[in-house]
């Protein structure tokens, strides 16, 4: 997976995972600082913390088809106009266009606790995102977006960066500089790995139970 990062090792790189308990993100920086790569940061609170702030997450094909599969209680819809709907969509999902959304509102299930996967047509195309963030503010408690999807010659002719300006100001995630580990010292007969930035609030990467 290394070649999947940028060329320029001076870009900057935020690692994220499960939240403060989970090293993976950490993990990963570390092995990114060995590459070369100077400047590293870790989303520390990660996906919880950017899902409790009510941003938005992005999911894969892979687990659309999974939750199809296993019949999960979830809405799947595509923001895309109907005429271009009508030439081609993700089985099971329903119809309900961004530009007629207000028109189109009482598609969505009654209760606001149901799962929500809006889609449209790929990393080029603004409609999903645009309509999950009106069900938010609909109340929906569950809205994601499948970021990689139809692409066809008329599928989205919105042209616009991938995420549009909230009408409200959202707090910035907290992104904490890599803490190199330290020295190892031992306790009690087990090894402990500290960090130079102690206070820093950050989980130890290694301990003992």
């Amino acid at each position: 997976m290394a070649g999947s990062l940028p060329q320029d090792k001076s870009t900057l790189l935020i690692f994220y995972c499960g939240g403060v308990e989970c090293m993976l993100s950490h993990n990963s920086a570390f092995k990114a600082e060995k590459l070369g790569y100077t400047n590293v940061r870790v989303y520390a609170d990660g996906s919880p913390d950017w899902a409790a702030k009510g941003t938005g997450q992005a999911v894969s094909a892979a687990y659309i088809k999974k939750l199809l599969d296993e019949k999960a209680n979830f809405m799947l819809i595509d923001a895309r106009p109907k005429r271009v709907f009508d030439k081609g969509s993700i089985p099971g999902a329903v119809n309900i266009s961004d530009t007629d959304f207000d028109k189109q509102v009482d598609k969505l299930p009654a209760d606001k606790a149901t799962p929500l996967i809006y889609y449209c047509g790929g990393v080029d195309c603004v409609l999903s995102v645009k309509s999950a963030d009106k069900a938010r503010k609909l109340g929906y408690t569950d809205v994601k977006t499948l970021l990689r999807a139809i692409r066809s010659g008329s599928s989205c002719t919105v042209k616009q960066p991938l995420r549009p300006q909230p009408a409200e100001p959202v707090r910035q995630p907290r992104l904490r500089p890599l803490l190199r580990p330290a020295r190892k010292r031992h306790h009690h007969g087990c090894v402990l790995r500290t960090h130079h930035e102690g206070k820093s609030g950050f989980p130890a990467a290694g301990g003992c139970a």
